[in-house]
């Protein structure tokens, strides 16, 4: 693996090798998601020449790839903390630039979301590059929004959940919005473990919560003169009326409003987390769709998965790969009520 350092306009300063007898760094992890900021954290000594106040400097861009070039992951410098011999750099996915940067005052779009998301991409590195380009963006659903010197980030979030699509800035810093990221890989990326057939396994454990907290059935909404009221029928019915209000000030029309609060209802979050085996081919990034097959006599998944967030830790060299997958709500619901928090399903070692 190894570490490109650039400053703020992508111009390369140094290269961190991980070699076989000596490295430039150690401890590195990081982490993709769909539709939100990932993170990466990597530890460096201080007496290395090339950690240098300048090449390590808050907003210096940060890519990590294989030793071949493939780029895993992007992003910038958001952190540094120093002891008596090292510094770890912590880092911030390349959508956090987007989190600081601003809309224009009073800005509408009315039209179709997807030609709104690639014009504020564009006035975006009009005024000054962000190191993204337009990727996949492709969803016609119209919006009537303004902003009014809003995050750029929020921005897209706002049309996202007005339209219940994705977001996704790939490794190639190119920026995808759809009803659905990522690429269909069910047919070569499969995910398994079945308790008659251990020796075949790739996944190691396996990691669920059903949290609460952030149930909605009806959501009220309101935007200046016009207002909304959602309700779903059928997590009203499971949960009972379970209310929120949310004042949607940037929505200028009905069929907006009314989309963006039939989408704030949602049922418990049930998103399993996947840690798998070593051997695991780096094949799949955050976004992609793949085939889990996981039946260890209690749980049993059987199915196309959407990746939304991958994680990885580099330990001497090997890769400890963790996913968490969208919501399985419908396959395993009664079964996960019988367990507790984070329980730990799979402890067969592989």
């Amino acid at each position: 693996m190894r570490i490109k350092l650039y400053d703020n306009q992508y111009s390369l300063l140094t290269t961190l090798i991980n070699g076989v007898t000596s490295s430039d760094f150690n401890n590195l992890s990081y982490r993709n998601k769909v539709n939100d900021v990932g993170d990466a954290s990597f530890l460096v000594r201080i007496d290395n020449q090339k950690i240098t106040a300048t090449n390590i400097q808050h907003y210096n861009r940060v890519e990590i790839t294989e030793d071949d070039g493939t780029v895993k992951w992007t992003g910038m410098i958001i952190e540094k903390s120093v002891d008596l011999n090292t510094i770890q750099v912590k880092c911030y996915s390349l959508a956090h630039i987007l989190d600081k940067r601003l809309t224009g005052d009073a800005l509408t779009y009315n039209g179709q979301a997807d030609t709104a998301i690639a014009s504020l991409l564009s006035n975006t590195n009009s005024a000054e590059a962000t190191g993204i380009t337009a990727g996949d963006i492709d969803l016609t659903t119209g919006i009537n929004i303004t902003f009014n010197r809003t995050k750029v980030l929020s921005a897209m979030k706002s049309i996202k959940d007005s339209v219940d699509g994705q977001i996704l800035i790939n490794n190639d810093r190119s920026l995808d919005f759809k009803s659905v990221v990522g690429r269909d890989l069910t047919a070569s990326v499969i995910f398994s473990f079945e308790k008659t057939k251990p020796e075949l396994a790739n996944i190691l454990n396996f990691q669920v919560s059903d949290i609460g907290r952030e149930i909605i059935s009806k959501t009220y909404g309101k935007s200046d003169a016009i207002s909304t009221a959602q309700e779903n029928a059928t997590i009203k019915g499971i949960y009972g009326l379970l209310e929120e209000f949310v004042n949607y000030r940037e929505i200028n029309n009905q069929t907006t409003l009314d989309n963006i609060a039939i989408n704030n209802n949602s049922d418990s979050e049930i998103s399993p987390s996947i840690a798998l085996s070593p051997s695991v081919a780096d094949n799949f990034e955050a976004g992609d769709i793949v085939n889990i097959k996981l039946d260890n006599g209690f749980v049993a998944l059987d199915g196309n998965y959407q990746i939304m967030e991958k994680a990885v830790r580099v330990i001497n060299s090997q890769k400890l790969i963790t996913i968490q997958i969208n919501d399985t709500r419908a396959n395993f619901t009664d079964d996960i009520k019988k367990l507790k928090d984070n329980l730990n399903l799979l402890n067969t070692s592989i």
